[in-house]
């Protein structure tokens, strides 16, 4: 898993190795399912005029010393061009961090990162807290994003954290 303190500020390159610009932050859509890499640079200006742009994070190869893509450039305009972050609430993840985690009108933490896991291709929000001490014996756990109900002042989680706690330890056994 990558986390968003390491992908954050660092080159992102199409499959051939080039250069396409940096990555700024995540960005969570709630509505539409989808998280994004916001990445900034000029060659981002031949997709769609802007200096900006939103790739799925479906479209991230791996990360290493750079955030490495599965296609070339010119391949991603079709892609991006069917992102319209303006039309729908989105959450840049770097806002994120720090926020409390509730879950049925209980404290369960706070935001502390965001990983990208390539094997199940999702972002997961890690957390730490009493709560979260206290249900996993653990001081930190991650929680898949789209266990996010609402997101205000604070983090609202869809189910309890400790039913959520259970169906994450499953999971990671299968």
């Amino acid at each position: 898993m990558k986390y968003l303190s390491e992908i954050a500020g660092k080159k992102v390159c199409d499959v051939n190795g080039v250069d396409v610009g940096e990555a700024e932050d995540l960005e969570i859509s709630l509505s539409e399912d989808d998280i994004f890499l916001r990445v900034k640079g000029e060659a981002m200006k031949e997709l769609r005029g802007r200096k900006t742009e939103f790739i799925p994070i479906r479209e991230i190869d791996y990360v290493k010393d750079r955030v490495y893509l599965y296609k070339r450039l010119k391949e991603l305009k079709g892609i991006v061009e069917e992102v319209f972050m303006s039309n729908t609430p989105s959450y840049k993840c770097m806002d994120l961090i720090g926020r409390l985690v509730t879950s049925d009108n209980e404290k369960v933490g706070k935001v502390v990162d965001f990983g990208v896991d390539k094997q199940a291709n999702e972002v997961m929000m890690l957390i730490e807290g009493l709560k979260v001490e206290d249900v996993r014996g653990k001081k930190k756990e991650k929680i898949p994003v789209f266990e996010i109900s609402e997101i205000t002042s604070n983090i609202r989680l869809q189910h309890d954290f400790e039913t959520l706690s259970k169906r994450i330890v499953e999971k990671r056994r299968r």
